[in-house]
């Protein structure tokens, strides 16, 4: 009873032993085993080494080589990964990758390390988003840490903003067509005299020019001519008059913190606070966010 007890133990895998992964995690592997259909407890002679290495290496896509060896009741699976392709020097020492902006993530790939956020996820400037290590499993079956270097690209939404404000009460200045000219003659460095008018406007604005009248080598003559405008004070007009004006000068704003980043969309927002309209406008950007501290 014994000894057939001991065949019957023999005839199933009981140990998966994954070895040379570097670039890829036990855990992937795993996930295509069990895609497969090969976990601990399959009887023996439902494994095909060859077929099952070969399903191994086209689903692993670091895999350039991939070995299946049966030994009493362990499956050993060695992986021999592919040269990767060389990366740009980094700045930087540290095993992990950091977020470079406040954003939201859209796209990871993750070479080495374990990716600590998804996409969809917020995160803050300096959050680490791929951990430098890696989880794998013992002879024993027992989880792991392995310290790795990180190595992944993260892309992300990076919104910048750019606000303006408008005051539904506020007061404009418009000329009245009055005016009052006052000028003054030059010759050479000699100021002619002259009499000025003050013009007794409540609210006025003053333009001057000065042009050169004749002159030869050695002197010439030159009029200064400032005028006053007579302003009156009305109200202005309102925040949808005004809104395109605003909208444009807000997007100006958003697009120069933008930098040289590709804008895939820009919205505005418009709140009131503190008798104020502040008007919005938000770029929208997707960059690559991850560096290296």
């Amino acid at each position: 009873i014994a000894a057939g007890l001991i065949s019957a133990y023999q005839a199933f895998i009981w140990r998966i032993d994954i070895r040379g992964c570097v670039l890829t995690g036990d855990r992937e592997v795993r996930a295509v085993l069990s895609d497969i259909g090969v976990t601990e407890g399959t009887p023996k002679a439902k494994l095909d080494t060859k077929t099952l290495a070969d399903a191994l290496a086209a689903q692993i896509p670091a895999a350039a080589f991939v070995s299946v060896q049966l030994r009493g009741t362990a499956c050993i699976i060695t992986v021999t990964e592919a040269d990767m392709p060389e990366r740009p020097p980094e700045e930087g020492t540290s095993a992990d990758i950091t977020a470079s902006a406040d954003c939201r993530i859209t796209r990871l790939l993750v070479i080495a390390g374990t990716p600590l956020v998804k996409s969809g996820d917020a995160v803050k400037k300096g959050d680490v988003i791929v951990a430098g290590y890696k989880l794998t499993l013992d002879n024993d079956g027992q989880e792991v840490r392995v310290d790795i270097k990180a190595e992944a690209d993260v892309f992300a939404e990076v919104w910048h903003y750019c606000t303006v404000f408008f005051a539904p009460d506020r007061v404009e200045y418009k000329r009245t067509g009055r005016y009052v000219d006052n000028n003054v003659l030059k010759l050479g460095s000699f100021v002619l005299p002259h009499k000025y008018k003050p013009s007794g406007y409540a609210y006025s604005e003053t333009e001057t020019d000065t042009r050169v009248c004749f002159g030869n080598l050695f002197v010439g003559m030159t009029v200064t001519r400032s005028r006053t405008f007579e302003l009156e004070a009305c109200k202005g007009g309102g925040f949808e008059t005004e809104r395109p004006a605003l909208e444009s000068r807000a997007r100006s704003g958003a697009v120069e913190k933008a930098g040289g980043a590709v804008i895939t969309d820009i919205t505005y927002s418009v709140t009131e606070s503190e008798g104020y309209i502040r008007l919005t406008a938000a770029a929208r950007t997707e960059v690559l966010v991850s560096e290296r501290k």
